[in-house]
């Protein structure tokens, strides 16, 4: 008889059950399109979900096409990503040159994407017509601007990271009481294998000489993975203290504050703002961003179609350079973004042309050759 019961009970509810959606199903086909359309987007958030920037409004999205404004003689027609493959940066150059006929000005935002849009120009004839501005100091960009290939860079004159890095962890190492002798170690994490962080290097190394301290380099080939497993290394060798440039630092913080409750954790060229770092070393990047669009107007004063080319825009400092860019374009307001997070040094940054490049040239040079010493 119980059995009988529970099993009336059951099949009743059901029934009702079925009922219930088919009454939910016919209200909602008296609904007009548009105004469920409305309500789900409402929910959302008003905000696209590819839009990449989670709705920000300081941000354009990743995959905006022809942005221009019209106080601007500009039209930014894209932003090409290649996640760190130098083979697709190009590729990503080649098909730009080939899709847009009447392309003025290629932007590189990473360190190799200028030299692989030079290349591509260079096999496409183009010269004369296509003009280059980037980021950094990689020695082919350097040639280009002495050969009047490349119009000029942003050089965040990268061995400021590396010193100030160190400089800050002993501040803070000191701040909590301790002295610094020869067996203070201090750690200096790169976001992947580049001559860029050479040039960092040399700064740890003068840093490391100059404080009487012990210093490592550590430079992850394969991103967040290698990256995570260095930090845990130098956590179990008891590090006094750890500067990283974050690969992926929304992803990456909850480890870090990990880092962060066992050793002196600082973050340099790109920051984690939300995590418990006590500092950032760097540059401003949406300044510089915007000191790139600078020279990106004197490159082609007559206005035209630009491109801009990154690694990718999961990392903060690149997401504010392609800001910077964009806004001083398009004839934007400066916006506070890059230095209004608690703990920011600002390093500065250097614009290099014809003008300075052999100067700049030969400090480079000096810094790698340093750089590469252990």
């Amino acid at each position: 008889m119980r059995e009988w019961w529970a099993y009336t009970v059951v099949k009743l509810f059901f029934v009702l059950f079925l009922k219930s959606i088919q009454i939910m199903k016919n209200k909602i086909n008296q609904i007009p399109l548009f105004l469920i359309t409305a309500f789900l987007f409402a929910c959302s958030g008003g905000s696209s979900p590819d839009s990449g920037d989670g709705g920000n409004k300081d941000y354009d999205p990743v995959d905006v096409v022809n942005l221009t404004s019209e106080s601007s003689k500009y039209i930014i027609l894209e932003t090409r990503t290649d996640n760190f493959d130098k083979a697709k940066a190009k590729s990503n150059a080649e098909d730009a040159i080939t899709k847009f006929k009447d392309l003025q000005c290629m932007v590189g935002l990473f360190a190799y994407n200028s030299p692989s849009c030079i290349d591509a120009i260079k096999e496409a004839d183009k010269l004369k017509q296509i003009k280059v501005c980037g980021f950094d100091e990689q020695d082919a960009l350097l040639e280009a601007i002495g050969q009047g290939h490349a119009y000029g860079t942003v050089s965040q004159q990268p061995w400021e990271y590396g010193y100030q890095s160190i400089k800050k962890l002993k501040e803070l190492y000191e701040a909590q009481g301790n002295e610094v002798s020869p067996s203070t170690s201090f750690a200096y994490v790169t976001n992947g294998v580049d001559p860029f962080w050479d040039l960092c290097a040399a700064g740890v190394r003068i840093a490391e000489k100059e404080f009487g301290i012990s210093c490592e380099v550590l430079m992850p080939p394969k991103g967040v993975v290698d990256q995570k497993r260095m930090m845990e290394t130098l956590l179990a060798n008891a590090v006094d203290g750890i500067a990283v440039s974050p690969v992926d630092a929304e992803n990456q913080t909850p480890f870090l504050n990990e880092v962060a409750e066992n050793t002196i954790l600082i973050t340099n060229d790109s920051d984690a703002p939300d995590s418990k770092r006590l500092a950032f070393i760097g540059t401003n990047n949406y300044k510089a961003g915007r000191a790139l669009g600078k020279l990106v107007k004197k490159a082609v004063p007559e206005g035209g179609e630009v491109v801009l080319f990154v690694g990718r825009l999961e990392q903060l400092n690149a997401r504010q350079r392609r800001q910077g860019v964009i806004d001083e374009l398009l004839e934007r307001p400066v916006k506070n973004l890059g230095s209004e997070t608690k703990g920011y040094s600002e390093t500065s940054f250097l614009l290099v042309t014809k003008d300075n490049v052999d100067g700049f040239w030969a400090k480079k040079k000096e810094m790698a050759e340093l750089g590469k010493t252990q």
